[in-house]
């Protein structure tokens, strides 16, 4: 797994900063002579998070921590928050808007292969 997007969403109706957003290259030797080229996926989707009009109402803020796993295809396949708001609409606008999210696939010495990666939105409201 790869701690990859931090993405931080504001009552405003402007697009959410990206805190980070790192594509890494990384090399791992599996034999003395053998060297892996792996390529994180990355987000091509469109769209940006929205901050859930009924959260703002509410004054709710919180972060969502979720693990996705990105297909061959470059499609969510699978997705679980792994650390909660605790807050329910928090939670389930955030799981919304990553399921509909496409990604370059991960690449492995130039194959397209599954992978997990995290993404964290910070909801936080403007005084």
């Amino acid at each position: 797994m790869f701690d990859g997007n931090t993405i931080v969403l504001h009552k405003e109706k402007r697009v959410p900063e990206i805190i980070k957003n790192t594509i890494t290259v990384k090399q791992n030797i599996q034999e003395k002579d053998s060297v892996s080229l792996i390529i994180e996926p990355k987000n091509i989707s469109k769209d940006s998070p929205i901050y859930p009009a009924a959260a703002v109402d509410k004054n709710i803020e919180g972060n969502v921590k979720v693990k996705l796993k990105i297909n061959k295809e470059g499609a969510v396949c699978k997705t679980f928050i792994d650390n909660s708001s605790g807050f329910a609409i928090l939670d389930s606008s955030t799981t919304a808007y990553v399921n509909k999210l496409k990604f370059t696939p991960a690449l492995e010495n130039g194959k397209p292969k599954d992978m997990w990666i995290i993404m964290t939105f910070k909801y936080i409201l403007n005084e």
